[in-house]
């Protein structure tokens, strides 16, 4: 469930709200009022396997075998 950013239109204190996104808008629970969403945040990922995984550490795929740019046969493109 993602986690949102509000700022009180009445108080201007600023509070976060755990909700989906077809949940009803929270009201302040300092004064009651309006809270306006400011941002989205990103949900807090940890742990020693985290961007074990991403495509930033490994290519997108592998050539077929006698498949090359060099021979002009690249399978890239």
């Amino acid at each position: 469930m993602p986690t949102y950013d509000y700022e009180c239109t009445n108080c201007g204190k600023p509070h976060q709200a755990n909700h989906s996104m077809s949940a009803d808008k929270p009201k302040c629970p300092s004064c009651g009022g309006e809270l306006t969403q400011v941002i989205l945040s990103a949900p807090a990922v940890s742990g020693a396997n985290f961007g074990a995984g991403s495509s930033a550490s490994a290519p997108a795929c592998e050539a077929p075998s006698g498949a090359s740019c060099a021979t002009g046969a690249c399978p890239f493109q």
